[in-house]
């Protein structure tokens, strides 16, 4: 039995976001932040800076300020703001001791720990 199937690949229509494990309790201030894994397009799209992939694959200039380091764009001021709105949402951004509570954050931000 022959089945007629166009495909039309000429316009973009969009993509498609799993919602399924998408958190809306309230235990995040910004939930999407958590869907690298699931929404990986949404994601870079949305938290990625737009001239880190130019960097990385040659079009675009690294700066290097003094030797083996370099300086270019990679996250974008959207995440920058939000994780630090995540941060004081969460409340224990600093203890206030000389002391660094790193495995604090890593136990909150969820999606850190398998980056």
């Amino acid at each position: 039995m022959d089945h007629f199937l166009y495909v039309d690949n000429q316009r973009y229509y969009g993509f498609l976001a799993d919602s399924e494990t998408f958190d809306n309790g309230g235990k995040h201030l910004h939930p999407e932040m958590y869907q690298i894994f699931e929404n990986r397009h949404l994601w870079e799209s949305r938290y990625v800076h737009p001239d880190y992939f130019g960097a990385l694959d040659g079009s675009g200039e690294i700066a290097q300020p003094c030797p083996d380091v370099y300086h270019y764009p990679l996250m974008s001021e959207i995440f920058a703001r939000e994780l630090i709105e995540e941060m004081e949402n969460f409340g224990q951004w600093s203890d206030g001791k000389n002391e660094v509570c790193f495995f604090l954050f890593v136990s909150w931000l969820t999606f850190w720990t398998c980056l």
